[in-house]
């Protein structure tokens, strides 16, 4: 599968009536990517002290960082002036958000028909097992 197949794919089943068997299909074809290591569209700024670095947007909701992601590049329209949207992998991704504490779920299409929201428990659920390190991480000094 090609990351456009991918993309494809996720915003087809986003569209779909809201059930039980939608947000496992979401989630299951979010592992598939993962395992893949598929592009996958996120929210982003660029910070001017780190040229050419993205750093992923977010949505604080009850204490808790929703990272914001696309099923499409026309859902990645920026919705506020100072968002961009980035290609990025999704392995690299997911592999920093579990690593975060304070990330509570991916949000895809935020103000959108298509909206989703991915708790992280479901998908630690669904990928059991040790993440890999995201590249810039470092073991703790003991």
């Amino acid at each position: 599968m090609t990351d456009r197949e991918f993309w494809k794919k996720l915003d087809e089943i986003s569209r779909q009536e809201m059930s039980a068997m939608r947000e496992l299909s979401f989630q299951s074809l979010l592992k598939q990517g993962y395992e893949e290591n598929r592009g996958i569209l996120i929210a982003c700024f660029y910070d001017q002290k780190f040229p050419g670095m993205a750093k992923q947007a977010y949505i604080e909701l009850d204490g808790g960082r929703y990272m914001i992601c696309y099923t499409s590049k026309k859902a990645a329209k920026p919705v506020r002036g100072s968002d961009d949207w980035a290609v990025a992998s999704i392995k690299d991704i997911l592999n920093n958000f579990f690593n975060k504490d304070v990330a509570a779920g991916l949000l895809f299409n935020p103000y959108c028909e298509n909206m989703m929201i991915v708790p992280k428990l479901l998908l630690e659920i669904l990928m059991p097992g040790d993440k890999e390190k995201p590249p810039f991480y470092r073991e703790p000094k003991q």
